[in-house]
């Protein structure tokens, strides 16, 4: 093997390390879950929605939603995560919730140390949660 093609191969198997380092075997390491986190979009009508998150090491979280600039909403909560499922219960919120809303799940489906990319199981959306600090 040229000493080319062995340096792509190292790469290759490096970053491969990175990218699952928070899973195994569509497991995900909780650990690599704790943190402040923001995810972004932009609407339909042009607005610019965020959500500004931290997750805790003790299960809980705590938020905001920001919309053009605007705090719209806080909120808080604890979590909980089996293999990849990662469940979302809502105790606290600046706006009422039904009682089914007051649970979501987010099915991760890979972790690195500077994102999270995660499906939605009500929207079955891919979003990337972007790490803060």
């Amino acid at each position: 093997m040229n000493k080319r093609v062995a340096f792509f191969v190292s790469i290759f198997v490096l970053l491969s390390m990175v990218t699952f380092a928070g899973q195994q075997n569509n497991r995900v390491e909780e650990a690599f879950l704790v943190g402040q986190w923001t995810r972004s979009e932009v609407r339909d009508n042009g607005g610019m929605v965020s959500v500004d998150f931290e997750i805790l090491a003790n299960h809980t979280f705590y938020g905001k939603v920001k919309e053009n600039g605007v705090v719209t909403w806080s909120f808080a909560g604890t979590w909980s995560l089996v293999g990849n499922k990662f469940t979302w219960r809502y105790e606290q919120s600046s706006v009422p919730l039904s009682k089914q809303a007051k649970t979501d799940i987010d099915y991760i489906i890979d972790v690195t140390p500077t994102h999270v990319r995660k499906r939605s199981s009500s929207t079955n959306k891919e979003g990337v949660w972007k790490r803060l600090h």
